[in-house]
Order: structure tokens, then C-alpha cells, then sequence
């Protein structure tokens, strides 16, 4: 009797044990899903972006110095915040309406005399000021493409120009202005990854930790590139050409058609309007040079709120009355409004 029970028991294990490895043969030999190609991560993304045809939003721009150890990341101090009105309309048109600050001028004259309270300022030095403090205080920024415009607050008309480019893409509100970091623009992924895709040189792969989530890699083997050539997707080469060697690092929720990284940038919320995820936090965290520290991280976050989707918002809001706007393109510039 003992010996048909202990027979029993190991025709039991055997059998267990044989249908266990069978599992396993069945999964490692059963097709795996395939992951979806470069292409197929940017059409989804671009999918979702093309609902936009227009947005309004406040945005609050706050810059922190972080904490950084290997048991703390935290906020040490905040550097500065910015707030303004954020304004967007297919295909790239932008407008930047800042909101006043305390204790910056408003004028010229208030500009000169502040300028008097500092005489061993250098003419670098104050131009980066009236670039990055005086002009948001009596300016817009409008920009069109590659094409950055100031008008006078309250009228058509231009300011006069900077002696040198672009900068507020240097300053506050610049982290929605690169390509890397907007994600309205429906070409803007596309046109980030394009000379990866010319060289074959972008791989795909799922997240460990979630299978709807995606992570593409590259790296550009920079090579002389004509200044006149036109790409196979029909833009001429911009400021989106890499130089050097350049690596990219994007993660896409590949489900919802939305882009959580690239680079150093990261999405971290969105909402949802008319079935349109549309996103409304990010993070930028960047090792900023510093004299007198080995390393200094800043981060900065980017807020939207009262976002307002596809109210129809009129081209009178990017326009003005000539169009000698400052051109930070590479190469060439379509102006909106051109005579």
C-alpha cells in the first residue's frame, strides 16, 4: 500500500514537472510580439499632436538649484520664476506674453538710469539684461518657424533689435522653444530624428517596467552636409542638424501617443481635452557651469494651467505691421506676412 502511494506521488511530480518544462518550451518557442518600428512610434506620436490646431495656456517657469548626493535630490533654492501667457497654432507659430515684474524697467529712460546704478557692467553684461529683463517687460515674442519676432506690447509695431540672436532662448520660457523640448509642433519628432534615420542609426526597445512604453537610441556619425540640400521629407537642413557626435535618448508611451523623455527633458503630466492628451508639466535638468562648485544641477519646471484647446485663435494674434524679424535660422526663413 505504502509503495502504490509513494509510485502515485512520484507519477504526480514527474508529470508536474514535465508539464512545467513543456510551459516553458511553449513561451520560449511561441512568437514574440514585435516591437514597432521607428516609424510606427512616430506616426502614433504624431497622430495625437495633429488634434491641435490651437492652444492657450498660463505657464509658471520655475528654476531651482538642486540638492545632489547619492542618498538626497532635493531643492536647495529657487533660482527664479517666470509667468506668462503661452499661445500656439498650427503649424509653429508661438506668442509669449510675459507678465510684468517688479522692480525692472519699463521704459528707456528707466533703462538708462539703471544702467548708471551699475558703470562697471560690461556691454555684454547689459545687453544679456536687456535681453533677458528689460525686453519681457515691454515686449512679445513671437516666433514663427525659425524666425523670432518682439513687438511692443499693445501695438504692431517691432522693437529694435538685438545686437546679437535669440535671447529668450537663452532665458526663461527658452524650454518651450527648442525642438527637443515642445511637443505641439506635429512634425517636431520627425524633424529631431531624421538624421538618425538617414544613417540607419536609431534601435527600439521596450521598457522593462512597462510593455506599453518604448525607448529609442541613437547616434549621428556627423558627415558633410550641403547647406542647400533638401531632406527625403522636404525641409531643408535647419537647426535641428546635429553637429558632433550626437546621441539621442527619447522613451514614447507608444499606447497613448505621447513623448515622457528626450534627452534630459521629461514629460511628467498631461490632461485630457476632447480626447486629446495634451501635456501640461515638464522637468529640464541640466549640469550648469559653475565657478566656484564642481557641479551645480538647475532644474527647471514647466507648468500650464486654464489650458484652452481648439478655440480657434486668430492669425491677428501672430501678426504685425513689417517683417523685419530676426532670423536664427541656419540657412534660410520663411517670414509670415513677407512684402
Amino acid at each position: 500500500m505504502v509503495k502504490k502511494k509513494i509510485i502515485l506521488i512520484m507519477a504526480i511530480l514527474i508529470f508536474s514537472f514535465y508539464s512545467f518544462l513543456s510551459c516553458i518550451a511553449q513561451e520560449l518557442t511561441s512568437p514574440q510580439p514585435s516591437l514597432p518600428t521607428v516609424e510606427d512610434l512616430i506616426k502614433k506620436v504624431e497622430e495625437n499632436v495633429e488634434k491641435i490646431q490651437d492652444l492657450r495656456a498660463d505657464v509658471k517657469e520655475t528654476e531651482q538649484e538642486m540638492n545632489v548626493s547619492e542618498k538626497e535630490f532635493s531643492v536647495k533654492q529657487v533660482l527664479k520664476t517666470t509667468e506668462y501667457t503661452f499661445l500656439f497654432k498650427k503649424p509653429d507659430m508661438i506668442k509669449i506674453i510675459p507678465k510684468s515684474e517688479p522692480n525692472v524697467p519699463k521704459t528707456r529712460e528707466e533703462l538708462e538710469k539703471f544702467y548708471q546704478q551699475h558703470p562697471d557692467w560690461t556691454e555684454k553684461e547689459k545687453v544679456e539684461y536687456y535681453g533677458k529683463e528689460y525686453l519681457p517687460q515691454v515686449a512679445d515674442l513671437i516666433s514663427i518657424g525659425h524666425a523670432e519676432y518682439y513687438v511692443k506690447r499693445g501695438t504692431r509695431e517691432l522693437t529694435d533689435q538685438m545686437p546679437f540672436g535669440g535671447p529668450m532662448r537663452s532665458g526663461p520660457w527658452s524650454s518651450l522653444l527648442e525642438p527637443r523640448k515642445l511637443h505641439l509642433v506635429h512634425n517636431q519628432l520627425r524633424k529631431l530624428l531624421e538624421p538618425f534615420i538617414m544613417q540607419n542609426a536609431l534601435t527600439v526597445k521596450r521598457d522593462e517596467k512597462n510593455p506599453d512604453i518604448y525607448i529609442i537610441k541613437g547616434k549621428f556619425t556627423p558627415h558633410d552636409v550641403n547647406p542647400h540640400q533638401t531632406s527625403p521629407y522636404g525641409w531643408d537642413w535647419d537647426m535641428w542638424e546635429p553637429r558632433g557626435n550626437d546621441e539621442i535618448t527619447l522613451k514614447i508611451d507608444y499606447k497613448r501617443g505621447v513623448i515622457l523623455q528626450s534627452g534630459i527633458n521629461y514629460t511628467q503630466d498631461f490632461i485630457l481635452i476632447d480626447k486629446i492628451l495634451v501635456p501640461v508639466k515638464f522637468m529640464h535638468i541640466e549640469l550648469r557651469p559653475d565657478k566656484e562648485k564642481e557641479k551645480r544641477f538647475v532644474q527647471t519646471l514647466i507648468e500650464f494651467s486654464n489650458v484652452q484647446i481648439n478655440k480657434g485663435i486668430s492669425d491677428e494674434e501672430f501678426s504685425f505691421d513689417n517683417t523685419k524679424g530676426y532670423d536664427i535660422s541656419r540657412y534660410r526663413i520663411k517670414l509670415l506676412n513677407e512684402k
